[in-house]
């Protein structure tokens, strides 16, 4: 795949959505030369996510360091870019749903649901609440 080869794939940007381990949703993009993911957290998972995060992918391909508080400017690109997508989406989906939305209606990522209360007492008892 085009993916695999390094090779471009024809797309300016790619969306991706998890409702796993925390409900979230990003955009990987090129910009002024350099591969970025922003993410938007809609529910954190119980973990140590903001509201938004940044990331230069070609300097720091690990996800370390959130440069959202610095690069406004690649966050305004990337808010537009999912913006863009979504009402794309709306219009062309046969479904008015988004199910992204849907996992936040039912009470956030799978692994949490329900179980809050054993979650933070594991917290408490590995010196980690």
């Amino acid at each position: 795949t085009a993916l695999a080869a390094g090779e471009e794939g024809g797309r300016d940007f790619l969306v991706l959505s998890q409702g796993a381990w925390a409900v979230q949703r990003g955009v990987r993009f090129r910009l002024d030369g350099a591969d970025w993911l922003m993410l938007r957290t809609y529910h954190d998972g119980y973990k140590d996510f903001g509201p938004v995060s940044l990331f230069n992918l070609s300097e720091d391909p690990h996800e370390q360091h959130d440069l959202s508080s610095s690069r406004g400017d690649v966050v305004d690109h990337a808010s537009r870019l999912l913006e863009d997508w979504r009402t794309t989406m709306a219009r062309r989906s046969d479904s008015d749903v988004d199910p992204l939305v849907t996992v936040i209606r039912e009470g956030g990522p799978f692994h949490s649901l329900g179980e809050l209360p054993g979650y933070l007492e594991r917290m408490r008892r590995t010196g980690r609440a």
